[in-house]
């Protein structure tokens, strides 16, 4: 009995798994061929014996009909159990995905909150009955879920921390255009924009604040301490703003594990049912097999008689055996036949007017699966790279950190940072910035070395990373790229020449210092040494080693 129908429910499976069911189907296609033949010869011989052949004929027919009525009857169920559970199943996986990328994106707490729920609370997400390797896959997901929602509430409080410290930087800067009125400094904390600003309207606020305070309030004057203040404050800012990267890297790791946790548990309710519904194939062959004696006897009976099975064997064996054929090439083309078989057993014919419907759901399913892993793909390539500069992003910065981890001697750190960047973007506008961007980020790539790597580290803050180098190389490296930024030729929107600057940070690690675990540490040392720059003037690179 040929078993490709059935084969055909495992379309959504993993390559591997389409190539292992589809070498079990030829080997059944093979065994079908033979016992057909068999069948043919041994119907041959019924011209043999009339009498005793009626007597066999209406026995082994009886008895052939109402057993593969039965069988007939028992595989169409399960037919439409393996559909219906695999409808079920990528309905909840889609449930799951959404729910992942409401959890790794979503600021909304209600939409976090019912993300969360909707995860946790799925059916697909309870292991039953399943192997070690299985049951680990399910708690592995559902751990990676909760994770997830422990960060997001980690980051909601880092977030509300620093909302906090900005309102208390805001009292402070209040306080001081209060204290010295006669002072002409801006106020900037007092404007509508500083409500609610991005971290780079924060820099650039302080920046501009703190130059001017500096240069209009003399150091002895008892104002002067509540700069320190605004210092204090700016530093507790810088640190929850830290905190608040680190959780957003957090959810991403976690949000890539619990895709590679549901990817492993995809097979599970399909091929566990097409496994029962395949040894179920099984033993109506093995009764087919086990009536060729008989059928052999019949050969010897009468033509009377022969005429009698071959009447049964055309309006059952034609019908399935043409089945067999179209689900063949089905499962090799997944193209809807132009054609399908009749029979005027009604059992038959109920279950091949359920064929087209069956055929089409799984060729639907088959091309759902398809796309959804296609897009995956390419959502996975476009992820690491950065729309704007056309280099690395930050998620492939963190890539790269779990792969080099721990680091090898001899890596090096350079983190860049473009002077004043608001003012550009405030004075000529953001497509004016946005090309500054673009351009920095093709000088840094033609700049490094091949074996080299560049990433857009956030906003205008770029980082190289090197292998092999010491700490002379580095800092020529540095300083080239310094120079070379600082030369770069812009033209303003009005037609007037314009050039930047940029302050580096740089940090080795090698033989000379403590063990560094990773590009964060040696990244955060390197930040170090930019914010020395920044403080020190700007346009210079300042090399901070590891302690």
């Amino acid at each position: 009995m040929n078993i490709h129908p059935f084969s055909s429910a495992t379309c959504m499976q993993s390559p591997d798994g389409e190539d292992a069911v589809r070498e079990g189907a030829d080997g059944a296609s093979k065994k079908e061929d033979k016992n057909s033949v068999s069948i043919r010869s041994v119907m041959g011989l019924l011209v043999g014996s009339l009498i005793v052949q009626l007597c066999f004929c209406l026995f082994l027919t009886t008895k052939y009909l109402s057993t593969t009525e039965d069988e007939l009857a028992a595989i169409q169920e399960r037919l439409t159990d393996v559909l219906t559970e695999s409808q079920t199943r990528y309905s909840q996986l889609y449930v799951i995905e959404t729910s992942l990328a409401t959890l790794i994106r979503s600021d909304d707490p209600k939409q976090l909150r019912n993300a969360y729920l909707n995860a946790t609370a799925s059916s697909f997400m309870t292991p039953g009955d399943l192997s070690e390797t299985d049951r680990e896959n399910f708690v592995a997901l559902r751990r990676s879920v909760d994770d997830m929602w422990a960060l997001r509430q980690l980051l909601s409080s880092a977030t509300e921390e620093a909302h906090r410290i900005w309102q208390s930087m805001r009292t402070v800067g209040t306080t001081i255009d209060a204290r010295i009125p006669e002072v002409k400094l801006d106020r900037l904390f007092g404007s509508e924009q500083t409500l609610a600003p991005t971290d780079e309207q924060v820099d650039a606020m302080l920046d501009t604040y703190v130059e001017q305070f500096e240069r209009a309030v003399p150091a002895d004057s008892p104002e002067a301490s509540l700069l320190a203040d605004l210092h204090r404050l700016e530093s507790a800012y810088l640190k929850v703003r830290k905190e608040r990267e680190n959780f957003r890297t957090m959810i991403l790791r976690k949000g890539n594990e619990a895709v590679g946790a549901l990817d492993a548990v995809r097979h599970i309710y399909t091929a566990n049912r097409t496994t029962k519904v395949l040894a179920h194939v099984e033993a109506i062959g093995k009764q087919v097999h086990d009536m060729r004696p008989g059928l052999a006897l019949l050969f010897v009976l009468n033509v009377t008689e022969f005429f009698v099975f071959l009447y049964f064997s055309t309006r059952l064996a034609r019908p399935i055996e043409r089945t067999s054929r179209i689900l063949d090439d089905f499962q090799k083309t997944y193209e809807m036949p132009s054609a399908l078989p009749h029979s005027n057993i009604s059992e038959v014919q109920s279950l091949l007017n359920q064929l087209p419907l069956l055929l089409t759901s799984i060729a639907t399913e088959r091309e759902k699966a398809d796309r959804m892993r296609s897009e995956r793909d390419v959502y996975r390539g476009l992820s690491y790279t950065d729309g704007l500069t056309s280099i690395s992003n930050r998620l492939a910065f963190e890539r790269d950190n779990d792969e080099m981890s721990p680091l090898p001697l001899g890596t090096g750190v350079i983190v860049l940072d473009i002077d004043k960047f608001k003012p550009i973007n405030d004075t000529f506008g953001h497509a004016f910035g946005d090309e500054v961007l673009r351009t920095v980020g093709g000088f840094l790539r033609g700049a490094a070395r091949s074996r080299d790597r560049v990433y857009r580290y956030g906003g205008e803050e770029f980082c190289v990373v090197t292998q092999g180098a010491n700490r002379e190389a580095l800092e020529r490296m540095a300083e080239r790229i310094r120079t070379g930024i600082k030369r770069l030729d812009f033209t303003t929107p009005d037609g007037k020449p314009f050039n930047i600057t940029a302050s580096l940070g740089v940090s080795l690690y090698d033989e000379t210092t403590a063990p560094v675990e990773s590009l964060h540490v040696l990244t955060a040392v390197a930040d170090e040494g930019l914010y020395e720059a920044k403080q020190n003037g700007r346009d210079r690179s300042v090399f901070q080693p590891v302690t």
